[in-house]
């Protein structure tokens, strides 16, 4: 497993230079206030060893205890991306 602050964009490396995550694993971010977030961009590893196929979204709200998942119509919205 390598370490999350390895999760970046043009990360100059291969999948070890880079955050490597397994089926159920998953990045929490905080952002270190209340922002909207218009995108999300995943990059696979410059090496073409591993990237995303799909992922969801989960937020929480300042002060807030649970994490909520993103959703439209009252649906999951699963994306699939690279």
């Amino acid at each position: 497993m390598t370490k999350p602050e390895q999760a970046r964009i043009h990360n100059n490396g291969d999948c070890h230079a880079s955050w490597c995550g397994g089926v159920g694993d998953w990045l929490q971010i905080d952002l270190g206030g209340e922002y909207s977030v218009s995108a999300i961009h995943t990059q696979g590893a410059r090496d073409h060893y591993g990237y995303v196929t799909m992922y969801t979204l989960s937020y929480q709200t300042s002060g807030g205890n649970s994490w909520v998942d993103y959703n439209e119509n009252g649906i999951i919205k699963v994306s699939f991306d690279n």
